[in-house]
């Protein structure tokens, strides 16, 4: 069973990774099923091309958590700068 995550954050650091895929961190301070997550990192198998500073409404794939580190792949990313609501 694939357990999908639904993140709102902002990018904060754009790593190289083992692969042609990149690494990113978000920032997060908060709790995932019980453990306290202080930062997410996100493999980008999509070459999405985020940029750092700027916020990001992701769907990821949940990974593991270690050392109160979230790791997820990203599945779908939305760049909050195009996201417009009319209230």
């Amino acid at each position: 069973m694939i357990r999908e995550i639904i993140i709102l954050s902002r990018c904060v650091k754009r790593l190289k990774g083992n692969s042609a895929a990149l690494n990113y961190e978000f920032h997060f301070k908060g709790v995932y099923r019980g453990e306290k997550i202080k930062k997410i990192m996100v493999l980008d198998k999509l070459s999405a091309g985020m940029s750092i500073d700027h916020e990001y409404l992701l769907k990821i794939k949940f990974i593991t958590i270690s050392g109160n580190i979230l790791y997820g792949e990203l599945l779908e990313y939305k760049n909050l700068d195009n996201v417009y609501v009319d209230l």
